[in-house]
């Protein structure tokens, strides 16, 4: 009888975890529909999620909804042990099952393994669908990366409470990318920038000097590393407006030459 009432809380916790993972991907999918996918015509991005249809994940959770439960009413009535063994038996077979195979018993009881994901694209007009993402094997590069952008930063914003309006100004909100424009294409780079100012992120961004006029419109001030001989590493701490300065004196040398 304890072996049943325990098994009735392990299955509880499950489905609490279960729970869990659906509730966050309904409050993520509220920051992504907050965010600009495309500009013209306007879309946004949706999580979507479904039940898992491998076969062993789908037995293990059949098992656990009902094979080792009995009927104590009419146990009480028939004081029939017969009822308890075979529950016993159930609940034996399904414990050894996790025992005798680790990545079995890793496999099933992940709830995360329970659902499979994939992404729509909507028209942020109608809500119509555009796009089905079910994996981004057949997208480029640059498209893989505004869908991964676009969802890790919707939860990044939701991990850390960072609301849209950026009024709560106490929230962690500090991220580093790190040339992250070096296989992009300065359309997606920008979206990237854009992104991270729509989610209100404290920005660090690391990249080649011939690639700063892409953060220049989005960033307050430059710490340029300059590394003579490889040997002497200095940094310049400087405002935008020092930096702007510096880049038209440059400039001017240069086409003076």
């Amino acid at each position: 009888e304890k072996m049943v009432g325990d098994m009735a809380n392990f299955q509880t916790a499950l489905n609490n975890r279960l729970d869990s993972i659906e509730e966050n991907i309904r409050d993520l999918n509220g920051s992504l529909r907050q965010i600009d996918f495309h500009p013209n015509p306007k879309t946004y991005i949706q999580l979507v999620y479904r039940q898992q249809i491998r076969e062993d994940i789908r037995d293990f959770r059949q098992k656990l909804k009902s094979d080792w439960k009995f009927d104590t009413g009419e146990y009480e009535r028939s004081k029939d042990i017969s009822l308890l063994e075979r529950s016993f038996a159930i609940i034996k077979s399904i414990i050894e099952s996790l025992r005798e195979d680790e990545n079995y018993r890793k496999r099933v009881l992940d709830v995360r393994n329970w659902l499979m994901f994939h992404a729509t694209e909507h028209f942020a007009e109608t809500h119509e669908i555009r796009n089905v993402y079910e994996s981004t094997g057949h997208l480029s590069g640059g498209e893989k990366a505004q869908i991964t952008y676009t969802i890790l930063g919707a939860a990044l914003a939701y991990q850390f409470g960072i609301d849209r309006g950026g009024h709560q100004e106490k929230s962690f909100r500090f991220i580093v990318v790190d040339e992250a424009f070096s296989k992009l294409d300065p359309e997606k780079s920008k979206y990237l920038m854009e992104l991270c100012k729509q989610l209100h992120l404290q920005l660090l961004v690391v990249t080649p000097l011939d690639k700063i006029h892409i953060a220049e419109p989005y960033i307050h001030a430059c710490h340029y590393v300059e590394n003579k001989n490889k040997k002497f590493s200095r940094v310049y701490d400087l405002s935008m407006e020092q930096y702007q300065l510096r880049k038209r004196e440059f400039d001017a040398i240069q086409a003076a030459q």
